[in-house]
């Protein structure tokens, strides 16, 4: 798990396009946890998830984004990230914005909330994202550094509201291991 939202208050902070109507939009954790996440998560302290609540003063490209309080690094090659979204029939589309060891940003588009109730949504990480070098260390970092939530032009602009939860990777762990490997986490601590 990458994100659990339990914190609360949330340290997640918001930003948006300019019809953003700042003083009706809220973003806090609350309880709630999806019914198809409640069996993987029995016994843990999982109750809370992240809810956004917004408006906007006009039809567009209007867009919200989730910030959370530092990049979420995601371990290992990364093969694709989920997280269960709460839609509400809105016609409005979610990407993950995620940033490279190089510092290139990309969206992957994880899907539409014209839908009703939870699921869960995935974004496969495409090969052109760099993971990995044939350097030591071949692992290079990957990081999601913000949610997009963005609405079709033609949508509502009154009210809008989702739920955000358990946010995860698919990833390979596996490092290769050579005689000499333990000194690659001091390589680490200078880049």
């Amino acid at each position: 798990t990458l994100a659990d939202f339990e914190s609360d208050p949330p340290d997640w902070q918001y930003s948006g396009s300019d019809q953003l109507m700042r003083d009706s939009t809220l973003v806090k954790t609350v309880d709630g946890v999806p019914f198809g996440l409640q069996s993987s998560i029995a016994g843990s302290n999982e109750k809370k998830c992240l809810f956004v609540r917004t408006s906007f003063v006009r039809k567009g490209n209007n867009f919200i984004e989730l910030i959370p309080p530092k990049p979420i690094d995601i371990p290992g090659i990364a093969d694709s990230i989920d997280l269960w979204m709460w839609g509400g029939n809105f016609k409005y589309y979610v990407d993950l914005v995620v940033q490279d060891y190089r510092d290139y940003v990309y969206n992957l588009r994880v899907g539409s909330l014209e839908y009703t109730g939870w699921r869960n949504l995935t974004a496969k990480i495409p090969n052109y994202i760099p993971q990995e070098e044939p350097y030591i260390p071949k692992s290079k970092r990957l990081r999601i550094i913000k949610i997009l939530i963005w609405s079709d032009p033609g949508e509502r602009t009154d009210k809008f509201y989702t739920f955000v939860d358990h946010i995860q990777t698919t990833s390979n762990l596996y490092g290769e291991k050579f005689d000499g490997d333990d000194l690659i986490p001091e390589i680490k601590k200078t880049e």
